[in-house]
């Protein structure tokens, strides 16, 4: 799966660039304005680029991105359990906005592709105090991520107004993962071996 990702994302890098240029030169042959913003979401905080292509379809570029870290520890009879907890979320996105009535211009449909970096992991590492010498039993980690491009459908609440400056937009939608995958591994002694007993 990782080295899925590693090439998919270097495919994707070239495609990315493409994206923005043809943002910027549509806007300057169209002289349609680009809208730059700012979005927090379940994908984490990012920055968005928008431009409209009529007055019914606008098009959307984002990017998000954030990760974040939990410590703990816990000693029950005489054994120490450290645990660490990485939570990463982010994505790249194209969207498409239709707008669906002409009386009500600020409701529209959305539907895009996305490109995921979600991954939820945690490693826990165990050891013993034997009378002040430590000695370590091994560690158990468990990775939980899924197919990282994603089709995307929501409905998006606002209207781009070129006399204001600050444009504000209420989003939601679905997000198509499919199956998860969860990856399980041990090393030291909690590593199971051929041998072990049931």
């Amino acid at each position: 799966m990782k080295k899925c990702k590693y090439v998919l994302i270097s495919k994707l890098l070239p495609l990315l660039v493409f994206i923005l240029v043809v943002f910027y030169t549509e806007s300057q042959l169209s002289r349609k304005p680009i809208y730059v913003g700012a979005q927090l979401g379940s994908l984490g905080p990012g920055a968005q680029l928008s431009m409209p292509i009529s007055d019914k379809l606008t098009t959307r570029f984002s990017a998000t991105f954030v990760k974040l870290k939990f410590k703990g520890e816990a000693i029950t009879y005489g054994v120490s359990n450290t645990k660490e907890t990485t939570l990463q979320t982010g994505a790249f996105g194209l969207t498409l906005d239709w707008n669906l009535f002409e009386k009500y211009p600020f409701i529209n449909l959305s539907g895009g592709i996305f490109y995921q970096f979600n991954k939820v992991s945690q490693t826990r590492t165990f050891s013993y105090d034997d009378d002040g010498s430590i000695e370590d039993l091994g560690s158990l980690t468990i990775e939980l991520d899924a197919f990282p491009l994603n089709p995307y459908l929501g409905l998006t609440l606002g209207k781009y107004n070129p006399r204001k400056k600050i444009n504000i937009f209420l989003e939601g939608g679905f997000l198509f993962h499919g199956r998860p995958r969860v990856d399980f591994s041990c090393t030291g002694r909690i590593e199971p071996t051929a041998e072990q007993d049931d």
